[in-house]
């Protein structure tokens, strides 16, 4: 096959699940970082990626060279949302890696004498607020606050890409399950110590996606041309935190009888408790509509797989 894709700050979790399908699949991927050195390290066991430093843009033709007639470009740049409290310094750092390096990749696409057929931009569930009491698909308007206003203005730019002829594609995505990290990373340790409990109310909603089906959405977008705009990246059989923990609890033969307070959470995560708070219900209805498959709508199917590795 040999085509050309082009993976934006790809070292991450996410990222290098998405490379290992690319190789499979015989893709040719080319990797932009911002950090050139890491990235060979990361990625030193992986044969056959040409790695470019991208932001900031030090030489911009070269970069549009680089991207310049390729299959797709997939953007995963972002600082990690949960890592850190949400300083003002710190917020500044999620804007920036976000918007600002998504607007230099579209304006280096722009300059491309062949543009790339497809560009994929990852975005995230955070767009519609936290007020929804009802469910939310694709057509639902975006929220209020720092997140939704940082995906409003991060898609802004992506799609702008549109706008130079570009197929442009955003996938807001939930909470991705994987067995090597991310939330359920953090939270199978604590319930294999037998400290596993439900999260304030427990009443919130956990809108998740197994990494293999994010990953097989991604490709899927890819490979068909009358898939465009935004699409939610959930499962459609969304549960609560109540219902997430007993069926962590279930798979992993463990109780969960212990309850973090919401005023804890609070304090220990300070803005960000939001996220853990306060999960509204978020259906794909776009993605269904394309025909998408999910292998792993229910949540107990899901953990099974990913804990059984």
């Amino acid at each position: 096959m040999n085509k050309k894709i082009i993976i934006n700050s790809g070292t991450g979790l996410i990222g290098k699940y998405f490379l290992n399908e690319v190789l499979k699949k015989g893709y040719k991927p080319y990797l932009l970082t911002r950090n050139l050195e890491t990235a060979r390290k990361t990625l030193s066991n992986y044969q056959n990626i040409e790695i470019y430093e991208f932001y900031p843009v030090k030489n911009k033709n070269s970069i549009s060279n680089i991207l310049d007639d390729s299959y797709a470009v997939i953007n995963f740049s972002g600082a990690p949302i949960s890592k850190r409290k949400w300083t003002d310094e710190y917020k500044k750092i999620l804007i920036s890696s976000r918007v600002d390096v998504t607007k230099e990749l579209v304006n280096q696409m722009k300059d491309c004498k062949n543009k790339p057929r497809v560009f994929i931009n990852m975005s995230a569930i955070g767009y519609y607020g936290f007020d929804y009491k009802e469910k939310v698909t694709e057509k639902s308007p975006p929220g209020k606050g720092f997140i939704p206003e940082l995906c409003i203005n991060w898609e802004k730019e992506a799609m702008k890409a549109k706008e130079a002829g570009i197929r442009t594609v955003v996938l807001r995505t939930g909470i991705v399950l994987t067995h090597k990290g991310g939330a359920l990373g953090r939270m199978a340790p604590v319930f294999k110590m037998f400290l596993g409990g439900v999260l304030g109310t427990g009443k919130q909603w956990m809108p998740f996606i197994h990494i293999d089906d994010l990953i097989n959405l991604i490709l899927y977008c890819i490979e068909n041309e009358s898939i465009a705009g935004a699409l939610n990246a959930t499962s459609p059989h969304q549960v609560t935190n109540s219902e997430f923990t007993k069926t962590l609890a279930k798979v992993l033969k463990r109780p969960a009888v212990f309850k973090l307070p919401s005023f804890v959470l609070k304090i220990v995560l300070g803005d960000f408790a939001i996220n853990v708070l306060e999960g509204i219900q978020v259906i794909p209805e776009k993605t269904l509509e394309t025909g998408f498959k999910f292998k792993y709508e229910k949540l107990e199917n899901a953990l099974a797989n990913l804990l059984a590795k």
